[in-house]
């Protein structure tokens, strides 16, 4: 079926372009024949893409679940050799890049034999710059290390100020809360003497009320007392 034929055509680019890197790997090979191979190696690779995409078509109408899985391991295994084959393709692109700078500076310097004296000369610069840079790098790392210690310290003592404030703090917070039962408690006291007040205000009261209603009986019964002694 057509699942079996892209299995076998996916497979068999994947051959063929493992065939074409390992050819990539010449020593002796120029950069215009190695650009050539290359080409025709990211072309196999365009066709793997498309022969992939047809691949998983057939995969998704298979209705067998675990023929499925079979087709998508093989198509992962087939994406690993692919992947390798890309990696050795970037590391021939790396290569021809290399070549060609050599090859441009090569027929510079045949040109102008003074231009290589330039270049020694630019390089040896550049080391005396690379050299004072790795220098100020050190003193940088240095300063570095005594802000750390500076930086410590500081911290220690903002630590040791922190814990000062925290005790101040907690110290006002009980005033504050010693200051409030304070407050209540007079405030009771003085709800209490105010009722006590009222209780012996109203006993006065009662107390003339009493007295009021006890004397002119008192008065009363003297009267009547020195009267019967007259008579007698």
């Amino acid at each position: 079926g057509k699942m079996e034929y892209w299995d076998r055509k996916l497979s068999g680019l994947v051959d063929e372009l493992k065939n074409e890197v390992e050819l990539l790997g010449g020593g002796t090979m120029g950069v215009q024949e190695l650009k050539t191979r290359l080409n025709d190696c990211e072309n196999k690779v365009e066709e793997i893409r498309r022969g992939k995409q047809n691949y998983l078509t057939e995969v998704r109408m298979l209705e067998d679940h675990l023929e499925q899985q079979h087709y998508k391991t093989k198509l992962n295994h087939l994406d690993e050799q692919t992947q390798a084959a890309q990696e050795r393709m970037a590391q021939a692109r790396r290569e021809i890049e290399r070549r060609q700078l050599l090859e441009g500076a090569e027929a510079r310097a045949q040109r102008n034999p003074n231009a290589r004296a330039g270049n020694d000369q630019l390089l040896d610069q550049a080391e005396q710059k690379l050299g004072e840079i790795k220098e100020s790098y050190q003193r940088d790392e240095i300063l570095l290390e005594e802000i750390k210690v500076v930086g410590g310290d500081a911290v220690t003592k903002l630590r040791g100020q922190r814990e000062q404030i925290n005790e101040i703090t907690e110290k006002a917070d009980e005033i504050e809360s010693q200051l409030k039962r304070a407050d209540i408690l007079v405030r009771n006291f003085a709800r209490r003497m105010a009722t006590d007040r009222v209780i012996q205000v109203f006993a006065l009261i009662n107390g003339l009320i009493l007295l009021g209603m006890v004397f002119p009986m008192i008065t009363s019964l003297k009267a009547s007392t020195m009267a019967h002694n007259t008579n007698w």
